[in-house]
């Protein structure tokens, strides 16, 4: 429902009077206004409601072949989720580099990816955009392993986490 304008004339013009039509019509453009607000504040609320945002953990040490655990959380409401994050992989040398990224929800492979590089880069960042589905009070945890044994280290980075209305 849009608003239609009075459009006030000067006086003496009487086409568009001070009175109870014309201020009870603005009146309730105001207040259906106020309603159109408060209605879009609560969606954006519950649109903010389901974003998470997870700081990988310590990356500071040098990994060569074990699994390094980089997410480790609980997600505490089951659901759809979308899970994006980009993971900055530092290479310590090596020209022949393997490293796999893995997803676990609730401690079972959701995803494992893995990337061959066979170039002078010595980072590389690794996309991860997944919808995963978590129980109630869900673990989710992402790891990498390089089963070269290049020495390899992470820096730290943001994964973000929406669930999906």
């Amino acid at each position: 429902m849009s608003y239609e304008k009075i459009n006030f004339k000067d006086y003496p013009n009487v086409d568009t009077p001070i009175d109870t039509t014309n201020l009870n019509k603005m009146d309730q453009g105001i207040y259906d206004n106020s309603i159109a607000i408060d209605t879009l504040d609560k969606k954006i609320e519950k649109v903010n409601s389901n974003f998470k945002s997870i700081e990988s953990t310590n990356l500071s040490e040098t990994s060569e072949t074990i699994d390094k655990i980089l997410i480790d959380t609980t997600i505490e409401n089951a659901g759809t989720y979308l899970l994006v994050a980009n993971i900055p992989i530092n290479f310590l040398g090596g020209t022949n580099r393997d490293i796999s990224i893995k997803i676990y929800v609730d401690d079972v492979i959701n995803q494992s990816s893995s990337y061959v590089i066979n170039n002078n880069a010595y980072t590389v960042t690794f996309a991860v955009c997944k919808i995963i589905n978590v129980s109630e009070n869900g673990n989710l945890k992402i790891a990498a392993q390089n089963s070269l044994g290049v020495p390899y280290s992470i820096s730290p980075f943001e994964t973000q986490l929406i669930k999906l209305i």
